[in-house]
């Protein structure tokens, strides 16, 4: 996708979410939020559509990770044996293949042809999905996508670099012990994870976590949303440094620490001895929720 047109994609989005945000402060006071869990992109043009399709075809192993796309989804689910394979389902205007891949030095490089002109593309249906073994571990995942979703599960990452432009990325029962993840329009879901030194941002959109330990330093930062915490009972003592310029910020009794609030101004910190690691979140337009 030329720049032009995904960033006149990311505008009128944004435009969109942020008109109903403005149609009230009420929305940082209550228990609303964005939702953005079926982003879709359509971009008018005259081209004919193609429909291009990989059934699951086997991979040789890899042990890194590289893909950029333009208007599909990336998905990574566990392999039903020990082998490594590929699939994908994309709809473009494009006279040839629009996706690439190769397994060089035990690195898989996927990418999408950037296309002058899309026509009534559903980036639902557009996707590329990776199987790898349950529990692999993956030295270094990087992965660009301009418009669509990124779904990661069930592995072990020494370093881990997402982005998104517009799209939502979820990561799930994950050990990830370096890494990085931001969307400009989208939500970001983080589940059942163990992180270190990581760092993730949601410009417009909300961050929601739920940590089985953190160690090192986490940041999490929200423009416009919400960030939502839960923190596993068995997770060693953290540090934790939370504040919201216009918002609230609800924390689990059980936790303790200090919570200042003034009028439009929240800020919670939670000082422990031996922490294992420190948490902080910070956004400018929401709410924070700590629970334990």
């Amino acid at each position: 996708m030329k720049k032009r047109t995904k960033y006149l994609c990311i505008l009128g989005i944004s435009l969109c979410v942020v008109g109903g945000i403005m149609c009230g402060i009420g929305y940082v006071m209550n228990d609303s939020s964005i939702s953005l869990s079926n982003i879709e992109s359509t971009i008018n043009s005259k081209e004919e559509m193609h429909l291009y399709k990989l059934d699951k075809t086997k991979i040789s192993n890899i042990q890194s990770l590289n893909f950029e796309l333009n208007t599909s989804s990336f998905k990574v689910e566990s392999s039903d044996d020990t082998s490594f394979y590929i699939s994908y389902h994309i709809q473009s205007p494009s006279k040839k293949d629009p996706i690439s891949y190769e397994v060089k030095q035990n690195k898989l490089q996927i990418k999408e042809e950037e296309l002058d002109n899309y026509t009534n593309i559903n980036t639902k249906d557009n996707k590329v999905i990776l199987y790898v073994p349950k529990n692999n571990n993956l030295h270094d995942i990087k992965g660009n996508n301009d418009v669509g979703n990124i779904d990661i599960k069930q592995l072990i990452c020494n370093s881990l670099e997402l982005k998104v432009d517009v799209g939502n990325i979820s990561l799930t029962d994950m050990e990830i012990k370096k890494g990085s993840s931001s969307s400009d329009v989208g939500n970001i879901n983080i589940t059942s994870s163990s992180l270190s030194d990581f760092e993730t941002k949601a410009d417009i959109g909300n961050i929601t976590a739920s940590l089985s330990s953190i160690k090192s330093n986490i940041i999490m930062k929200c423009d416009t949303g919400k960030i939502n915490i839960h923190l596993s009972d068995k997770n060693p003592p953290i540090q934790i440094h939370a504040k919201t310029s216009l918002g609230n910020i609800d924390v689990s009794d059980s936790l303790g620490g200090t919570l200042e609030k003034d009028v439009t101004e929240s800020t919670y910190d939670l000082d422990t001895s031996n922490s294992s690691g420190t948490l902080t979140l910070t956004v400018d337009t929401g709410n924070i929720s700590i629970q334990s």
